[in-house]
């Protein structure tokens, strides 16, 4: 069924401001209307208005005096940001460019020399495998984690704002929002008490959830995670290394074995597709629960770091603390072309931050500039053409530094 709260079409607050009184380009109020679809699952909301928050401040849609002197002073903070961001990347990308040199050279020391950089490359090895005893999954990875999730509802929100005509020669702003309500499987709570449109989306305390899933199973749903530390040629990685080695995927099980240890679930505990789900979900509903395990395969790996005590850790350069050296990257992978590697995201991540001084430069000028084309606007058909020439002016000099 369709619920339709109100009329889409735009109503003037005729009690407030009736048409003989109402103040020439000032706001009509705002109008909401709200529509919900389906089951109550999706709401649209329109509210209208007559300049809105884009005009605030402005004389007819153009500067003001005030408004472009507060401009001008926020200018001059972004020039200034602008301007010590693009210095000190300058000399960062330097000294990176410099410590990869430096890099390149201790390569060629021997393995023992407290400065040299090593290359390591194969699977990496492991103690044995990780287990959890409560229900009997074992992995031979790195990194094996427990997860639990619960069937909630979860909210969309999407806007979308246009100018529509007023039905009197003019035109208003029309925002639209729309709500959307959907039930899926999260790994973290969602409390319905935010919702735009709470009737008929609540959901259970997390906890609640989780504790009476563990009561009519006998398992304990809760989320664990287990790590054991991985080796290359008798080197324990160190943290700067067991950090690269990626996200966890999902652990493939044609069945879970839950543990004999564990008090008898009785088959209340439904497992299919690798998961086990609370009783009664295979046909999910809100508040049913499920746990899934994922892990961190051993596959080849590259690093270059430099070696002692057994493991391997960040390289020192010459150039201080912040130019340490741990590289990590997938499959067989030779020294020369990790550096290079190195080398070409450096230079790429060097780019970015100059074009993000140079919009902060653009932008600070063009505040800079805003009292000269408030100035400019008072001039009868040039000031539409000096602004644009004032515009101009800030990207050359946004991009002249």
């Amino acid at each position: 069924s369709t619920s339709v709260y109100c009329s889409e079409h735009l109503i003037m607050q005729e009690q407030m401001w009736p048409s003989r009184r109402r103040p020439a380009g000032g706001m009509y109020g705002e109008h909401s209307c709200s529509q919900g679809y389906g089951a109550q699952h999706s709401f649209t909301e329109r509210s209208y208005s007559v300049g809105g928050a884009a005009t605030h401040g402005a004389r007819n849609g153009q500067p003001t005096c005030s408004g472009s002197l507060c401009g001008a002073l926020v200018g001059l903070a972004l020039l200034a940001a602008g301007s010590l961001l693009l210095w000190t990347n300058e000399g960062v990308a330097v000294r990176t460019q410099q410590s990869l040199d430096a890099a390149q050279q201790a390569l060629a020391l021997p393995a023992g020399h407290p400065n040299a950089l090593v290359h390591l490359a194969g699977r990496p090895r492991t103690a044995g495998s990780l287990r959890d005893e409560e229900f009997g999954v074992v992995s031979n990875g790195l990194r094996l984690a427990r997860t639990v999730e619960v069937y909630q509802w979860a909210e969309e929100k999407h806007e979308k704002t246009r100018r529509v005509p007023d039905g009197r020669g003019g035109s208003v702003n029309e925002q639209t929002t729309t709500y959307d309500y959907k039930m899926k499987w999260e790994s973290a709570p969602i409390d319905s008490g935010h919702f735009r449109h709470p009737e008929g989306h609540g959901n259970p305390m997390w906890d609640a959830a989780l504790a009476s899933a563990s009561k009519r199973t006998g398992l304990q749903f809760g989320a664990r995670s287990w790590v054991q530390d991985a080796s290359l040629d008798g080197y324990v990685f160190s943290e700067a290394f067991t950090r690269q080695l990626g996200h966890n995927e999902p652990l493939q099980l044609a069945r879970v074995p839950v543990a004999a240890g564990a008090s008898s679930p009785g088959g209340a505990a439904e497992a299919f597709g690798g998961k086990l789900y609370s009783p009664g979900c295979a046909t999910p509903r809100v508040g049913c629960a499920r746990i899934s395990w994922t892990h961190l395969p051993a596959r080849e790996v590259s690093l270059l770091g430099h070696t002692s005590d057994g493991a391997i850790n960040e390289w020192a350069s010459p150039l201080g603390d912040g130019y340490r050296l741990a590289l990590l990257e997938q499959g067989q992978q030779s020294a020369t072309s990790m550096l290079a590697h190195a080398r070409q995201s450096a230079s790429v991540w060097t780019w970015v931050k100059r074009g993000g001084g140079a919009l902060l430069l653009w932008l600070g000028w063009a505040l800079v500039l805003g009292p000269a084309q408030y100035l400019a606007s008072w001039i009868p058909l040039l000031g539409t053409l000096i602004g644009y020439a004032l515009s101009l002016v800030a990207a050359m000099l946004g991009t002249s530094h």
